[in-house]
């Protein structure tokens, strides 16, 4: 028997088309299974909120899933299906504050509607860091980068596991040239995320001197979970 599943592809953290980070939303999606979810989000290649109906003191559900699993958490996927809900005329976006159930608990989105688009304000859960890695365990991560150890050891941060939800690898480095000439070995990546339990690896480099409004210059590889790079990604930044 056909079913009618109405969905939305929608670019996050852009003010137009064909920018940003790309992302399903598929409403009314209680009916599916996991297994369905995973294969839509695979169909359509594209990180996916599925939005379910709301309980436990929640507006709305929310499952996120790649082409390859589920996660517990998409930023950008998030903003999407808080916008993709008002152009569907399922909620205000007069000021409004979404409760939204999700995999690390309850977040709360606030809309606010504008000439054009959605302005979503995700607020997360407050990040818990991990234990830094030893200076064996960062050159590791700089070998799979590309880099030297002295590129990640010069900027004097610690390499470590940040999760707001979903665990990234966090890896400073010295330079933009560095970030933007990563990764060297993604099934490198691959170990390292299994190793350290973490969706990815995400290389920055502070900006001690902002240019504009950039104060981080960053990328972030998810091989793991079907992602050899994610183009923004919302709970890493």
């Amino acid at each position: 028997m056909p079913r009618r599943i109405p969905f939305y592809v929608l670019d996050a953290f852009a003010d137009r088309p064909f920018s940003g980070n790309p992302a399903g939303v598929f409403l009314d999606a209680d009916a599916l299974t996991a297994e369905e979810m995973r294969k839509l989000a695979a169909e359509v290649s594209l990180e996916s909120a599925f939005v379910l109906r709301g309980e436990a003191g929640a507006d709305f559900g929310v499952r996120y899933f790649t082409g390859t699993m589920e996660i517990p958490l998409c930023g950008h996927a998030t903003v999407a299906a808080g916008t993709a809900l008002v152009h569907a005329g399922r909620c205000s976006g007069a000021g409004r504050e979404l409760r939204l159930r999700t995999g690390v608990g309850l977040l709360t989105a606030r809309l606010e509607t504008r000439a054009g688009g959605v302005d979503v304000t995700l607020f997360q859960n407050r990040p818990e860091f991990g234990t830094p890695l030893s200076d064996g365990q960062a050159a590791e991560v700089a070998a799979a980068l590309g880099c030297t150890p002295d590129a990640i050891a010069g900027t004097g941060l610690p390499v470590q596991r940040v999760s707001t939800g979903s665990p990234w690898l966090f890896a400073p480095v010295t330079s933009r040239a560095t970030v933007d000439a990563a990764p060297a070995d993604l099934e490198g990546i691959v170990r390292l995320s299994r190793e350290l339990d973490t969706l990815g690896v995400y290389v920055f480099v502070p900006e001690s001197t902002p240019v504009g409004e950039v104060s981080t210059w960053g990328r972030c590889f998810a091989p793991i979970v079907g992602l050899n790079e994610d183009p923004v990604t919302g709970s890493a930044s």
